[in-house]
């Protein structure tokens, strides 16, 4: 079972707490708004069964579960807390909140949709995570920045162990992201190899 180190996001308290981790933005309560990549994500084939990786507070989670039919959001519960008092939650029924990792990782998912969330891993739960992806989904989208939190590990070689890049979004191509460092960031579409 992944058990995640990473427990700053399991001790935050507050939205305007996590708005301002997530986007080094000055705090805020208001909803932010989703990552821009998603209506391309949703304009493809993937409209089924989405599982929302490391979703927090629902910042991607209502858009997503607009296009799809239904939504898994799994991450800690504090933050999945966060997720159920956006005043945008009761309008979807659609939603399904978990933080138990084994009972997500029984499901069979159109698609995974990680969303600035993996680079937050050590490098072997980013493996063991990486690994279940494969027995519960054929497709995998993965917004992130270039380095994990914890070392100078990079993300792009870890993720291409055992998935292929099936596209680049954006203007960036697969030999830039494979070369990039520091903080940038990027979005791919992954099939295992």
């Amino acid at each position: 079972m992944v058990v995640p180190r990473y427990g700053v996001w399991s001790n935050i308290k507050t939205r305007s707490k996590a708005a301002n981790l997530i986007l080094q933005v000055k705090p805020t309560e208001k909803p932010l708004k989703e990552d821009f990549f998603l209506c391309s994500f949703m304009a493809h084939q993937h409209r089924g069964k989405v599982l929302d990786f490391g979703s927090g507070f629902g910042r991607n989670s209502f858009i997503l579960a607009s296009r799809c039919e239904e939504l898994w959001a799994y991450d800690f519960p504090n933050m999945l807390k966060f997720l159920e008092e956006d005043f945008r939650y009761k309008n979807f029924n659609n939603i399904r909140l978990s933080s138990n990792w084994e009972e997500v990782k029984k499901q069979r998912f159109d698609a995974v949709v990680c969303c600035i969330s993996i680079q937050h891993l050590h490098i072997d739960d980013l493996r063991s995570f990486l690994d279940d992806f494969l027995e519960i989904t054929n497709n995998l989208y993965v917004n992130t920045r270039s380095h994990l939190d914890f070392g100078k590990e990079l993300v792009y070689p870890v993720l291409t162990e055992k998935w292929k890049v099936e596209r680049v979004y954006g203007k960036t191509t697969e030999e830039q992201v494979s070369k990039m460092t520091g903080n940038k960031q990027y979005f791919v579409h992954l099939v295992p190899k």
